[in-house]
């Protein structure tokens, strides 16, 4: 127990000054400086992508377009086609040159030689 009471009546040990605030304050600035970098940079990445974005978007609507011209293209082709293969013309050709038919007059004509 005399140790003890020697220990409380001796000399005080010497305090550390442990407050947070005087090392808070000399933290603060750099603290705020690399925080506003790293938002910068988050920021300026961020618009990067958005650029790569709109672009890749650009170049897919420009092949977009043309190849819908290229569409709108064969299509016209095909109805013109379309309207050729249904003429009377072709028709008559077709059933004449391919089917060796003959023209109703012809048939006539060819009937009354017989």
């Amino acid at each position: 127990m005399s140790s003890v009471v020697a220990k409380q009546t001796g000399y005080p040990l010497p305090q550390r000054d442990l407050s947070l605030k005087s090392r808070r304050r000399p933290l603060k600035i750099p603290l705020l400086i690399v925080t506003g970098v790293l938002l910068i940079g988050i920021l300026f990445l961020s618009y990067i992508h958005l650029l790569n974005k709109a672009t890749s978007l650009s170049y897919k609507t420009h092949n977009a377009a043309l190849s819908l011209d290229q569409l709108e293209r064969e299509i016209q082709e095909y109805e013109l086609k379309a309207l050729e293969l249904h003429s009377l013309e072709y028709i008559e050709g077709t059933a004449i040159d391919k089917l060796e038919m003959i023209t109703p007059d012809t048939a006539l004509l060819t009937s009354l030689a017989k």
